[in-house]
């Protein structure tokens, strides 16, 4: 009988085929761990590597990172979320493609281990500290084209139809909280669109789904300097203008 095939799926991406025998090496190497999620090859489900290789589920040098387990200071979460089935099942790889090393922290945000997908009540320190820039910089393209319009009628209204500098503020102000509040819900939303878009798309196995999803989300340095340039150009105008 032929053996068994196996994918896997990580923050960096999807894997694989390989042997059951191959993943054991894989855990031994650290290059996955107890919980990193695999799939039959044909199948619909991903589920961790320990559901199907009990022995896998042995201590682990902490250290070593796991792309799926939350950071120390919310293993109360995990370990709460654990006692729980994963109501996500399969969903949970689309979600850790399209995020990418930082899916740990997402995971967590949008609470995906109790259920379901829901931001509400979190608060996102990126956003509201950087705006427009954290935006560009997850490529959520969409909201930071009104974000940069509202910059600039703000910064004509302020040098030009007299706007008091203190209204200014407090707008900008109100803006950065925004983004603090919304952050992890407009990200949320970015990627369950992304993730339904894939889905869409014909003629695409699971794994395929998996690689587009990961080129579709992730980060963009690139785009994170361009929003920079674009808020430094708009101050430097700003000050012209009042000269």
């Amino acid at each position: 009988m032929e053996e068994e095939r196996w994918h896997y799926t990580d923050g960096d991406g999807h894997h694989g085929p390989c042997t059951l025998a191959e993943l054991r090496q894989r855990l031994e190497q650290r290059t996955i761990t107890p919980g990193t999620l695999v799939q039959r090859e044909g199948g619909s489900s991903w589920r961790p590597f320990a559901e199907i290789d009990p022995a896998a589920d042995a201590p682990v040098d902490p250290a070593v990172h796991d792309p799926y387990r939350a950071p120390a200071a919310a293993a109360g979460a995990e370990t709460a979320a654990a006692s729980t089935a994963d109501h996500l099942g399969g969903e949970m790889a689309p979600y850790a493609a399209f995020v990418g090393p930082r899916f740990s922290i997402y995971r967590l945000r949008w609470r995906l281990d109790f259920g379901g997908a829901n931001a509400v009540g979190t608060w996102h320190w990126p956003a509201f500290l950087f705006g427009v820039i954290w935006i560009m910089y997850r490529r959520m393209y969409g909201i930071a084209a009104p974000w940069f319009g509202l910059m600039i009628t703000l910064l004509v209204l302020e040098k030009l139809a007299g706007l008091p500098e203190l209204v200014s503020l407090l707008i900008s102000v109100g803006l950065s909280i925004t983004a603090g509040v919304c952050g992890n819900g407009w990200y949320l939303s970015h990627c369950q669109r992304n993730i339904a878009e894939v889905r869409r798309l014909r003629g695409y196995d699971e794994p395929r789904r998996l690689r587009a999803l990961a080129e579709r989300g992730g980060t963009s340095v690139g785009s994170a300097l361009a929003a920079l340039g674009v808020s430094l150009a708009m101050s430097v105008l700003g000050a012209l203008m009042a000269a």
